[in-house]
């Protein structure tokens, strides 16, 4: 029988962790103090993550920690320093999102293994393949991603890939969300997201109240399956959730897991009143998002919420027993010991004794001190092998007797395979780049929803010129990528490109670092899009590396922000535009209006508070949310000089020939809008 995959489950709390491990979770995955994406969770100190590894370490369990916000520049050495201390403790992986701190991890820690996110957009073999090149040994897949997708993953990928079987599911596109930064102050891909998906919307009795609100996903019904894939980890989301929900979900996929079956019907029931929301759903692995889009809605009802009040309180993790002990206390070597548990040997050095004056080590006094395994997940029992042998006449302390036991317990729950190498240059307070050369504004650059609404006039204000890929007919200068492309979607879109090539287009837009091979050899010239979610200059540096001429920063930055990356990097920023605040793979227009997008509707999505935010259906059928209001920075010169870019960006996505010579005309001139707008600060 061919290994089973790891099952990782969810730990926001030391009494979820110790309920996973109960539950017979192969990892635990939770967050550190800081910078992860639930700062909302009870998260863990670093006293605390050492306790817990040792825990884990002592079941077999693995320990991955998440460090996975986007960072900004003068965090960054932060950031570092608690990946330091992460390692320090023992943990056996960093699951990463920023690749500026991936990259400086790899510098720092080579052997300490690093997970991508899902907040990377990892949708391909493509996407794997750049990750494994900057380091990341494994790829968190995106959540909709279909079973036939990963699987297509799986194949070419050089790097294991993991997945989520069960849990909340982010309606947005994985890493893809700027809805609750822009609208409400809190980013999500910073760890506060507000879950502006979970409120009810105006729809006019035509669509669903709660159209963004999905159901969680179970994939339990799917086992027999998803062990033909190939997968390397099977992950399980909940760590907002209780030590019930986490005993109550791991067990049972244990179960399934080592029996090699589906869910039945009752299990399945079982699950849901751990946590559902109006039931589950399995439309992203099945593939039926598209014919369904509705099908995936969910809200938690008050019965919901009755019915997981009722959950066991989970046992206690068992000790392990210590199998062997063999201690030696010789005049003139080494004190020695060596314990064997849980299937690993480990054998430590510590003091020497020395000649007795008074009171000689005796092998009573000796066993009762080694013999303490209180406060460790250990303990010793009636069938512990002992053996001490102790030579006459000589003595050592009590306290270095004690030592000697902590430190065979510290290697016996150290990582396996890997030994704590710290730094040699110690990580920085501050990381000082050099500056790159004075680069004043040279480039106007603006994207097009489509090609009708380019005129003489913007021809002549901008430099560069875009229209999405699926669009490009020689009307424009270059093309924006698709949000992303699946392996499956890989030789279409060669095509597109290839077509737009030929028909003229000198420049592209790309929405993610594993397009770069899409496009090598084409002699375009690349500009890293807002898709990269750019927040620091070390993720600057890394789309330049792989190949970007310029790049564009995330509009989640402040100006401060974005000069930090703009003095070191040719970068670009958003100046004005409606924003993308949500991309998903469901029609979200048909679930508000009822009619499906592929005949030309677009719609708005209405909150509580009467704004509106304009949709418009993506090239897969999916929805793109803007936000209700354009950046607008044309009447504050002085902070656009500020920024020190490259280019300027615009976009254009609703707005008519009049709204567009206005936006041109107020760039020229330093006019104030006479409508409202969003500012960069």
């Amino acid at each position: 029988m061919e290994k089973l995959p790891e099952l990782l489950a969810p730990a926001g709390t030391p009494e979820a962790l110790r309920a996973a491990v109960a539950a017979g979770a192969d990892a635990v995955y939770f967050g550190a103090p800081s910078y992860n994406a639930r700062m909302g969770a009870r998260n863990f100190g670093i006293d605390e993550i050492r306790d817990a590894v040792a825990l884990c370490h002592a079941h077999g369990v693995s320990v991955h920690i998440a460090l996975n916000t986007q960072i900004y520049d003068r965090e960054l050495c932060d950031a570092l320093r608690t990946a330091e201390a992460l390692y320090a403790a023992g943990v056996d992986a960093l699951i990463v999102a920023d690749i500026g701190l991936a990259r400086l991890c790899r510098e720092y820690f080579p052997d300490l293994p690093l997970h991508a996110s899902t907040q990377c957009s990892g949708h391909s073999a493509r996407d794997a393949e750049y990750l494994s090149q900057i380091g990341f040994s494994r790829m968190v897949c995106a959540r909709e991603l279909s079973a036939d997708d990963i699987a297509g993953l799986v194949r070419k990928s050089p790097i294991e890939t993991e997945m989520f079987v069960h849990g909340a599911v982010c309606v947005s596109v994985s890493g893809q969300c700027l809805y609750s930064s822009l609208v409400g102050g809190r980013s999500g891909n910073r760890g506060e997201c507000a879950q502006p998906c979970r409120l009810p919307y105006k729809t006019g009795g035509r669509g669903s109240e709660y159209p963004l609100s999905t159901k969680d996903m179970c994939l339990a019904g799917h086992i027999r399956e998803i062990l033909t894939l190939g997968v390397a980890s099977l992950k399980i989301e909940g760590r907002m959730k209780s030590p019930g929900y986490v005993y109550t979900v791991t067990s049972l996929y244990r179960r399934l897991l080592d029996e090699g079956r589906n869910a039945e019907g009752k299990e399945t029931s079982k699950l849901a009143a751990a946590f559902s929301r109006s039931g589950f759903t399995d439309a992203y692995f099945t593939g039926s998002v598209r014919k369904d889009p509705n099908g995936m809605l969910g809200v938690r009802t008050e019965e919901d919420k009755e019915r997981s009040r009722a959950l066991e309180t989970p046992p206690e993790p068992s000790r392990v027993p210590i199998e062997a002990l063999e201690a030696s206390f010789m005049p003139g070597e080494p004190s020695m010991l060596s314990l064997t548990a849980a299937g690993r040997h480990v054998t430590v050095a510590g003091d020497v004794p020395e000649a007795a004056r008074t009171r000689p080590l005796t092998e009573d006094a000796a066993r009762q001190l080694l013999c303490r395994f209180g406060g460790t997940p250990f303990e010793v029992t009636a069938a512990t092998r002992v053996k001490i042998e102790i030579h006459e006449g000589i003595m050592l302390p009590a306290a270095s007797v004690n030592a000697l036991r902590r430190l065979a317990v510290s290697a016996l729950t150290s990582p396996s395979g890997r030994e704590c190498r710290l730094p040699e240059t110690p990580v920085p307070e501050r990381r000082v780049l050099p500056e790159a050369e004075s680069a004043p504004l040279k480039l106007k650059t603006a994207e097009f929803a489509s090609a009708h609404k380019i005129g003489l006039r913007e021809r002549e204000f901008f430099d560069m010129i875009y229209v999405p890929l699926s669009v490009y007919d020689g009307d424009a200068d270059g093309f924006v990528m698709p949000a992303f492309v699946t392996d499956a979607d890989e030789a279409a879109c060669r095509k597109q490109i290839e077509a737009a090539v030929s028909k003229g287009a000198r420049y592209c837009i790309l929405s993610g670092a594993g397009q770069h091979r899409l496009v090598e050899g084409t002699g375009l010239a690349v500009t890293a899009g807002l898709r990269y979610n750019v927040c620091n200059t070390e993720s600057a540096l890394a789309a330049r590396d792989a190949g970007a001429e310029l790049v564009t920063v995330s509009p989640e930055a402040s100006a401060a922000q974005i000069r930090d990356i703009a003095r070191r990097v040719p970068a670009s920023a958003v100046v004005y535009g409606r924003l993308p605040l949500m991309l998903t793979e469901r029609c979200i227009i048909r679930a508000v209006s009822g009619v499906c997008s592929c005949g030309g509707v677009n719609a708005v999505l209405t909150d509580r508070r009467g704004v509106e935010f304009p949709m418009e259906r993506t090239e897969r059928c999916g929805t793109v949310i803007y936000n209700s209001v354009p950046t607008y920075m044309a009447d504050r010169p002085e902070i656009l000089a500020m920024l020190s870019c490259r280019a300027h960006h615009f976009i254009f996505t609703t707005e008519n020939e009049d709204r567009i010579e206005f936006v041109i005309d107020a760039y020229k001139n330093g006019l104030p809008a006479d409508f409202p707008v969003r500012r960069i600060k």
